[in-house]
């Protein structure tokens, strides 16, 4: 018996390195290696360089093909060059819980599914400085035998010897009966110039990965928004032009560093019930994924980077603020990191925006707005009494999960302050934020940046 290789997608010059070394030491061991495999789940597709199948269980690997020094801190990753991406083992994790919820949906629930970094290069060719601070660092490997090790032995087990039971070679074909038919090779939806790839489904709206047909290179963030049912053609013509003018106000906010972009809005050339949102793609992750990264290990995000985010996001709604746009809806997934680190506000979907034909404002199709713990209490039941301090509220919860890590079904509790590794001014500032009273706190992003810059 061998280890038998599945092609699922074409590998890269760094991947190839890594599936031949693999292939040569694990030849005599019987198991299944999938390359560039793209796992379908509820809210997208995630593509994983290797996938390993073996007695230990499933080996998610994630390889990086760098030259030059790597600086590993827990948030960042910074090479020579200057170029630097959010820590791999972020979204890794992520990738790993798919995997590890699709096999225990199917029987395999004790299976250990573990993710690992993997650098092509050599120690010479790429010598890695990494955080010893960072709980996962661990799980960083080369080319070595300790690799080897690592998916032969038991030291890196998702469950303790005694709940995971090594894989028979019937279990393995199993779990690649699994995995395989999941591979999408639907052909993608075509739209405005671009080829459309599955993200995922929102209660208001889908969205698209687009990839420019002509343009090497581009991408877009696409939705895709079907109007409710309507009741009668006069009502759908009403319904029509308010969820318009919210689209076209929101290009008021265009080129702003810190705010996505809106391209396009446009309807479907086919239907008059589909409307379309064409968005800058921003390549990265999103401050959702960011603090499900080591989450169980309750890992605040170190005070600097707290700092800049807050910063970022306050010139955000500053900008956002003084033309009247309330986003009503500002959560850990409508915060996106750009690869340079830029913090960027998007997904507006629930905004409140002037009329620019009267000095009244519209709200979007949709209500009630979501609740969740980012929602102030003022907005609970209602969305229309949303104002600045309903989004400053919700920057502060932000903040408090980033300082905090509390669990995510957990309330804010203002009383856990007293025990956060912050400056006492960021503690005071935070508690106004968070005040249930809206007059309690700043009573504007401007005034929240003053605050800031004494911090």
């Amino acid at each position: 018996m061998a280890l038998k290789h599945i092609r699922c997608g074409s590998p890269n010059e760094g991947e190839m390195l890594v599936i031949h070394y693999l292939m040569n030491e694990l030849q005599d061991t019987y198991g299944f290696l999938l390359s560039n495999y793209h796992h379908p789940h509820y809210s997208g597709t995630r593509e994983h360089d290797i996938i390993l199948i073996n007695e230990r269980g499933v080996w998610c690997l994630e390889v990086k093909d760098w030259h030059g020094s790597i600086k590993a801190g827990r948030i960042w990753w910074v090479r020579s060059d200057k170029y630097r991406i959010h820590n791999p083992l972020t979204a890794l994790e992520k990738k790993v819980k798919h995997i590890s919820t699709t096999l225990m949906y199917t029987g395999f629930g004790n299976t250990s599914v573990v993710g690992m970094v993997v650098l092509a290069q050599s120690e010479q060719d790429a010598p890695l400085e990494i955080n010893v601070n960072d709980p996962l660092a661990f799980k960083v490997f080369r080319r070595t035998s300790r690799l080897i090790h690592a998916v032969t032995g038991w030291k890196f087990q998702a469950y303790p010897d005694n709940q995971n039971k090594k894989l028979t070679a019937e279990h393995m074909k199993r779990i690649v009966d699994i995995l395989l038919p999941q591979v999408d090779d639907s052909e993608p939806e075509a739209i405005f110039g671009y080829t459309l790839h599955d993200l995922e489904e929102g209660e208001l709206y889908r969205t698209y990965k687009g990839k420019h047909n002509f343009i090497p290179g581009q991408y877009a963030r696409i939705k895709k928004y079907d109007m409710p049912a309507i009741n009668s053609p006069q009502e759908f013509q009403r319904a029509a032009r308010r969820f318009q003018q919210d689209m076209l106000a929101l290009r008021q906010v265009k080129n702003h560093p810190n705010i996505v972009q809106v391209y396009d809005y446009l309807p479907d050339p086919q239907s008059h019930e589909t409307y379309w949102l064409i968005l800058e793609w921003v390549e990265g992750v999103t401050l959702s994924e960011l603090l499900d990264y080591g989450f169980e290990l309750e890992m605040p995000i170190p005070f600097d980077e707290q700092l800049r985010i807050v910063r970022s996001l306050t010139d955000a709604l500053e900008y956002c603020h003084m033309k009247g746009i309330i986003h009503r809806n500002i959560n850990p997934s409508s915060i996106y990191f750009a690869i340079d680190g830029t913090v960027k506000l998007g997904d507006f979907d629930y905004a409140r925006v002037p009329d620019p034909n009267s000095n009244r404002t519209i709200s979007k199709i949709g209500e009630p707005l979501i609740v969740n713990r980012y929602t102030a209490p003022e907005l609970q039941k209602s969305g229309r009494d949303a104002n600045v301090q309903s989004d400053l509220y919700a920057m502060g919860a932000l903040w408090y999960d980033m300082a905090l890590r509390p669990a995510a079904n957990e309330n804010i509790a203002i009383a856990r302050l007293d025990g956060a590794a912050l400056p006492a001014k960021a503690i005071e500032l935070l508690r106004q934020l968070l005040d249930p009273q809206p007059s309690n706190r700043p009573a504007s992003a401007q005034e929240v940046r003053t605050l800031l810059a004494q911090l």
